[in-house]
């Protein structure tokens, strides 16, 4: 595992509006059978994160005081079931894009969050890593 600067820049497109905001966190990268492997923590609230990607998919697993195993594959949908401390939310991913480039130091990942109620937004994760 490698030591690294993760910056997160979460872009969320609804309602004809962009709400966009960045993280910064200490975190650790490896490559294990092919797939990238990122991992970070939050603080408040607790959130252990792990992500693994390849060329054409992502899944982002989160631990702690939310939990939740998302899915990101373009053209296809996937549940995914949100633990808080507030309850439990039902929602659907579906993928858009998928660029991994984590080699020179950056993830993009692209996808819709969809309730029974309709679409909550598009999601645009980038993800750029540097060594320490």
């Amino acid at each position: 595992m490698n030591k690294i600067n993760l910056t997160l820049k979460t872009t969320i497109e609804a309602d004809g509006q962009n709400d966009v905001t960045t993280f910064n966190y200490i975190g650790e990268y490896d490559i294990k059978n092919g797939k990238d492997y990122l991992l970070y923590s939050e603080e408040n609230p607790r959130v252990n994160t792990i992500i693994k990607a390849d060329n054409h998919s992502a899944v982002i697993s989160r631990t702690g005081d939310m939990q939740s195993i998302m899915r990101i594959v373009p053209n296809e949908e996937h549940a995914l079931s949100y633990k808080t401390p507030h309850g439990t939310f039902e929602m659907s991913v579906c993928g858009i894009k998928v660029e991994n480039r984590l080699n020179d130091g950056s993830l993009l990942l692209k996808y819709e969050l969809k309730t029974q109620f309709g679409t909550i937004g598009i999601n645009t994760i980038e993800i750029t890593i540097k060594e320490v």
